[in-house]
């Protein structure tokens, strides 16, 4: 599945339309009618699925390791979520390109330049991103970037629901893209969420313990469609790769073991 569209450009549908289509994948994923932010969405899914969580022993953490227990809150999950975007530029700056709606050349710098001037741009540009964040309003179109920073924060998966240009139901995969220290433990197996056109998120829930984890693309899914829209004339690729023998090129994405990747070369 390709990476969540230009919302406002889809075509509108109906929370039934994806009741059924839901339905279609998993007998009992449900929708909930009611709108949140994405904060919003993300805290009342977490206290959902913990009460179905046999009671465990918190009290075995790591000291100074938060527990996904006080995630259950929206300003808890934003602050967390703008903390790890502040105090990780580097992992998160890396990513912008495509997690960014905003990503026209005047508004997003280049983030592969090493110029001052361009550092300078992406360092204010980033700066305006983290103040955005703690918007419920701002922070929309950086809703790509904020699941992922989420999904960080309390160590769980999210998968979102969408609908592409076509009407059709789209899924993407947000995993935490990495450690860091006093993340909670991971207990929870995922979240489910729809976005709405208008940028509305509905919890999905799913009571059958055994339904099967949707079918979804990642970052690197994202990424490739990303390229796929971009102008082969714009495309930079360094020297010393352009240079590699077929062979090389080959034998890399052959040991990375990854049929996207190889579609990306």
């Amino acid at each position: 599945m390709d990476e969540i569209s230009d919302l406002e450009d889809v075509p509108e549908v109906e929370l039934g339309d994806i009741q059924l289509s839901l339905r279609q994948e998993a007998e009992n994923r449900v929708v909930e009618d009611d709108g949140y932010t994405l904060f919003g969405c993300l805290a009342l899914n977490i206290t959902n699925l913990l009460l179905r969580i046999p009671a465990r022993n918190k009290n075995k953490t790591t000291q100074g390791t938060k527990t996904i227990e006080e995630y259950t809150k929206p300003d808890v999950i934003k602050k967390g979520a703008v903390d790890l975007l502040s105090k990780h530029k580097k992992q998160f700056k890396s990513v912008l390109t495509i997690l960014v709606d905003d990503n026209t050349p005047e508004a997003l710098p280049n983030s592969q330049s090493e110029s001052k001037e361009s550092e300078a741009h992406m360092e204010t540009f980033y700066q305006r991103v983290i103040e955005d964040c703690k918007s419920d309003e701002k922070y929309k179109p950086y809703a790509k970037l904020c699941i992922y920073a989420a999904a960080t924060c309390i160590n769980t998966p999210i998968y979102i629901a969408s609908v592409n240009e076509a009407g059709e139901m789209q899924w993407t995969y947000f995993k935490p893209l990495f450690k860091f220290e006093g993340q909670p433990e991971a207990v929870i197996n995922y979240v489910t969420m729809f976005i709405s056109s208008d940028n509305t998120f509905h919890g999905i829930e799913s009571h059958d313990q055994s339904a099967l984890v949707p079918v979804a693309r990642g970052l690197v899914g994202m990424y490739m469609s990303f390229l796929e829209d971009t102008p082969e004339t714009s495309i930079e690729v360094p020297d010393e790769l352009r240079n590699l023998p077929i062979a090389s090129k080959y034998r890399l994405c052959y040991n990375l073991n990854n049929d996207m990747v190889l579609r990306c070369w």
